[in-house]
């Protein structure tokens, strides 16, 4: 079985050192939902059954709640 880790928001409020969302130049600050919604589809029909959010913060995504 295969993971996926998604990567919804480079947002977050910590700093952690260890992260590198914070060195990822050019991304976008966050994905749309549609778009993570045709992720998910895509890897489902894929194969992949494990989901990791991820990012920045994943629940600092303004559409997440």
């Amino acid at each position: 079985m295969m993971n996926l880790e998604l990567y919804l928001t480079t947002n977050c409020q910590m700093d952690c050192s260890f992260c590198g969302a914070w060195y990822r130049s050019g991304a976008a600050p966050q994905i749309s939902l549609e778009t993570a919604c045709e992720i998910l589809d895509a890897a489902a029909e894929s194969g992949y059954r494990f989901l990791a959010l991820s990012g920045g913060e994943p629940f600092l995504h303004r559409d997440l709640a």
